[in-house]
């Protein structure tokens, strides 16, 4: 449901919410072999200044995650 949200714009607002997408370069790579083209310079500092806008504006989604068990191992503090 939220990601037919973001058809036909921008993805990087949805990938900042599912954040898995920036633990590796897989997804980027995966995707380079489907790119159909650039943006204008000016079309990619207005979504650069939207991304901005929404990593200071938006809360974090996971800011009231449960307490983890202490025996668990964690790799980080946020899903993936």
């Amino acid at each position: 449901e939220k990601i037919l949200m973001g058809a036909g714009g921008a993805i990087e607002p949805y990938w900042y919410l599912y954040r898995q997408h920036f633990a590796s370069d897989l997804p980027l790579n995966l995707l380079s072999k489907m790119l159909i083209g650039q943006l204008h310079p000016a079309d990619q500092d207005r979504i650069d200044e939207q991304m901005e806008n929404v990593t200071e504006h938006t809360p974090d989604p996971y800011e009231h995650e449960p307490q983890r068990n202490s025996q668990l191992i964690v790799h980080g503090d946020t899903p993936m």
